[in-house]
């Protein structure tokens, strides 16, 4: 059951599918995608687009902020606000307990942006259902940037700073969800990763973490997330999460790192989830 339709789904979590077609889902050689993806300089490994990305310089970056603040000046308007929330209301209602009529069935609850709580159905165990809880690219915070800093300093203008943050409201706060099993990240940018929602998580759910290689030990390992409840995974390694379960990581063209300093420092990709019942199996993207 779609309890919310997504508008846009982002590179990094779903679209790669169509990458991963291209080959196996299984691990691969490992060498060979070392050679093509992971790189090494003077700071340790740091990683590339093996189908090469357009270099951004600051002229670039200046000339993007400042376009983006007149674009979304206008965006966020009342007017074009009030709009937004009638034709795409937060459905405060939902039953978020909800979980699928059938063994083998998936629900979906759409939060926002990359954000999606999965719910699957396996097979009942002692005559109870069994269910697995999953959250992609968890951010429930106001703002998916760090210019509110900025902007308190008066160092960047507040249209830019602002339009980077929440309009719609979240329909649901982390403490309220039903218990979360399992968390997967595709990338670490400011709209995937929210460290206000992580330790949320951590207060409230204890979930095991699937990341991109070098996200657990920069991110997870720092916010105090033990080693033993996140897994870093490379392009095409796959991971058997539980007996019914298995989750494989898959490439993605994109770009990473939440400051100057960080960039090409963490992978990214996105995931494939398999899982199968006593009936049937599935494939979910």
């Amino acid at each position: 059951m779609l309890k919310f339709v997504a508008r846009m789904f982002h590179p990094g979590l779903f679209m790669q599918y169509f990458y991963a077609l291209e080959g196996s889902t299984q691990p691969q050689d490992q060498s060979k995608m070392t050679s093509r993806h992971i790189e090494t300089d003077i700071l340790g490994h740091k990683y590339v687009n093996i189908w090469g990305i357009e270099q951004v310089t600051l002229d670039d970056l200046i000339c993007y902020y400042t376009e983006t603040a007149s674009y979304v000046k206008n965006l966020v308007s009342d007017e074009n606000i009030k709009k937004l929330r009638t034709q795409l209301p937060v459905h405060t209602n939902t039953d978020w307990t909800h979980i699928p009529d059938n063994v083998g069935g998936v629900c979906y609850f759409w939060i926002g942006h990359s954000t999606l709580m999965l719910v699957i159905r396996l097979d009942d165990r002692e005559g109870e259902p069994e269910v697995i809880r999953v959250l992609t690219d968890p951010v429930f915070g106001n703002e998916a940037s760090p210019l509110s800093y900025f902007k308190s300093k008066n160092l960047i203008p507040g249209a830019i700073a602002d339009s980077y943050k929440r309009y719609t409201p979240v329909p649901v706060q982390v403490s309220q969800l039903p218990p979360i099993n399992l968390v997967m990240y595709s990338h670490d940018h400011y709209d995937h990763l929210c460290f206000e929602t992580l330790c949320a998580l951590e207060k409230y759910h204890k979930p095991k973490y699937y990341v991109p290689l070098s996200f657990g030990k920069l991110h997870l390992y720092k916010m105090g997330v033990p080693r033993k409840r996140y897994f870093q995974m490379d392009w095409y390694e796959n991971q058997v999460v539980t007996y019914d379960i298995d989750f494989t990581f898959v490439p993605a063209q994109h770009n990473f790192g939440r400051i100057g300093l960080d960039k090409c420092r963490t992978l990214w990709g996105g995931w494939v989830i398999k899982f199968s019942t006593r009936k049937n199996e599935k494939d979910l993207f």
